[in-house]
Parts: structure tokens; C-alpha cells; sequence
């Protein structure tokens, strides 16, 4: 994944939003082929990344994806990215969804952690593995279906430390 800012170090268990998503998309085929370049807001002080790729062998890279904070995008850059979709596996079950039938995942409440507000238990998603994969498979646990499955995808891929953008995760 080529970003054009500065990368920090962070667990994999403790990733969630912009961050998580944009971890994610390096292991989703839909993404492939994608270069994902963080562009500043002029206006909101919050900027987004937006994935860029050939729609043909031969044709300029234009912006095909977006991973944006709900909303930045609806007033300040909304006429640059007519048509574009915004990624965002770890909150919208159409991006997030087809990643459980990609990696096979096994969903279970844990049983073992703290409730939440609500009562309900942590859920708990493993990648489904192969015999040559089973040693690096990593159980992760999360508020929601999907930040679990996301944060295993991202904990079994690219190990239980990643590079993130400095400013997704830093107050």
C-alpha cells in the first residue's frame, strides 16, 4: 500500500474506523490494484484517502474508492468524487460482508469478556485457514460482527503489530 504520510505502530486488537479500514483494504481482492493517497480537507481540517486505479491498461489512474470519516466527504468534496464509493468494511456489512465469505470466518459470542452497555458479550472472529495457513491464524474480539472480522483479517495478514497513518490513531 503506498500512502503519502506519516506511519505509526499499532496492535491490531486496538485498530477501529478510518484506520482499520484502510489495514483491511491491502487484503481485499476488491481492492487490488489500488494506490491509496491521503488527500488533506482544504475546508473541514479532516482529509480522506482515496484509492486510485486503471479503469484500463492504458487510461489515467482516477479515484475509485474512498475511506473517509462518515460525512467528510458530503459538502467539501463531494463534486470531485460523484460515482465513487466509500470503503468502509469494519462499519458497512456491503463492503465488510462478502469478506466473511471470502476468508470463510468462523463468528461466535466469547463468552469470556467483559458486557457491554447492552449486556451483550464480545464477538469473537477467526479466519477460516487451510492446513498451511492454521499456524498464523489469529482469533480477534470486538464490539461488532464486522470490527472482529476486520481485525482478524488484518491481525492473520500483516501480523499482530501494523503500520497505520499517524494522524488516524494519535489525538
Amino acid at each position: 500500500m503506498n500512502l503519502n504520510t506519516t506511519l505509526v505502530d499499532v496492535a491490531a486488537k486496538d485498530l477501529t474506523g478510518m484506520a482499520l479500514d484502510l489495514a483491511v483494504a491491502a487484503f481485499d481482492k476488491r481492492c487490488e490494484g489500488l494506490t491509496w493517497v491521503w488527500v488533506p480537507a482544504e475546508k473541514s481540517g479532516e482529509g480522506y484517502f482515496e484509492g486510485r486505479g486503471q479503469i484500463a491498461s492504458n487510461s489515467p489512474e482516477v479515484a475509485c474508492a474512498y475511506i473517509a470519516r462518515r460525512g467528510v466527504l458530503d459538502v467539501v468534496h463531494q463534486p470531485h468524487m460523484v460515482g465513487v464509493q466509500r470503503y468502509a468494511p469494519s462499519s458497512n456489512w456491503a463492503d465488510g460482508g462478502p469478506l466473511i465469505d471470502d476468508y470463510r470466518f468462523n463468528i461466535a459470542a466469547s463468552g469470556t469478556g467483559p458486557k457491554d452497555d447492552n449486556g451483550k458479550e464480545p464477538i469473537v472472529a477467526l479466519v477460516g485457514t487451510w492446513k498451511e495457513e492454521k499456524d498464523r491464524a489469529r482469533a480477534m474480539d470486538a464490539p461488532t460482527h464486522l470490527v472482529a472480522v476486520c481485525r482478524s483479517i488484518v491481525a492473520t495478514y500483516a501480523g499482530d503489530i501494523v503500520k497505520v497513518p499517524a494522524h488516524l490513531v494519535l489525538p
